[in-house]
């Protein structure tokens, strides 16, 4: 990033928000709060939407999992290519294979799988196929064949990409509107940098030993703690849906 370019974020993000700060756009969405004020409103909210708060369990364990599933595939991959341009492009065109897919399941499935399953049926896919991806990922792990885990990740990626990201959406425009951005970014935003950074643990113990498939294992044990995780979802999704929290505010007019 160039000099130019990081004068030009810093003035926009000090002088966008004051700017936005009156506008009408910005009515009725509540008062201003610091962040520790947000965090409290966000727990609080998770506090009496018993469903959100499976959503958030599943999406820490499905986020941590896919974090030792990523790490798998290059820890697997850079045994058998040599090459750094070489794993980049098979790593591209397994995303824009799986990109290309998605789109299509987006297309075709999951709107009509979303009326005739509904949203919390949906979110069950997600975490069964982590749990899958994971044990071909144990066996990609033990053979050290990258076209096993390749499948593993295209397992993980897709439906990650296309149903489970339309699921969420979904879930999250049951939401009002002035509470909708602070609850995504706890359920869906906060897991993917937990995810990533708790990794770190079941990655080292799979140095440590030397053997590829050690990861991966908890990767299974992950997909299935989110799989539970999502069975309440599934089991609370009803009754949730009848809290006075998600009672939409009147439209200033």
């Amino acid at each position: 990033m160039c000099s130019s370019d990081l004068v030009f974020l810093v003035a926009v993000a000090a002088f966008v928000p004051r700017i936005l700060h009156d506008v009408t756009l910005s009515e009725g969405h509540g008062k201003n709060e610091s962040s520790k004020e947000s965090m409290k409103q966000s727990l609080s909210l998770l506090k009496d939407l018993t469903a959100f708060k499976w959503m958030l369990g599943v999406s820490l364990s499905v986020m941590a999992a896919g974090a030792i599933l990523e790490f798998g595939f290059f820890d697997v991959a850079k045994t058998t290519v040599e090459s750094t341009g070489a794993l980049q492009a098979i790593y591209a065109a397994v995303f824009c294979g799986v990109l290309m897919v998605g789109l299509a399941i987006q297309t075709w499935v999951s709107t009509p799988l979303m009326k005739r399953a509904g949203i919390a049926k949906a979110l069950q896919i997600l975490p069964v196929a982590t749990l899958v991806a994971s044990i071909v990922m144990v066996i990609a792990g033990a053979t050290e064949q990258i076209a096993v885990a390749i499948v593993a990740i295209a397992i993980w990626r897709t439906p990650r990409s296309s149903i489970d990201f339309v699921g969420r959406q979904a879930a999250m425009a049951t939401v009002p509107d002035n509470q909708r951005a602070r609850l995504s970014n706890v359920i869906n935003v906060v897991p993917v940098g937990l995810g990533f950074t708790l990794v770190a643990g079941p990655i080292g113990i799979s140095r440590l030993l030397d053997n590829r498939w050690v990861a991966p294992v908890i990767a299974v044990a992950l997909a299935m703690l989110a799989i539970v995780a999502g069975r309440k979802v599934l089991k609370t999704w009803d009754d949730t849906q009848l809290s006075y929290r998600l009672k939409r505010r009147k439209r200033l007019g």
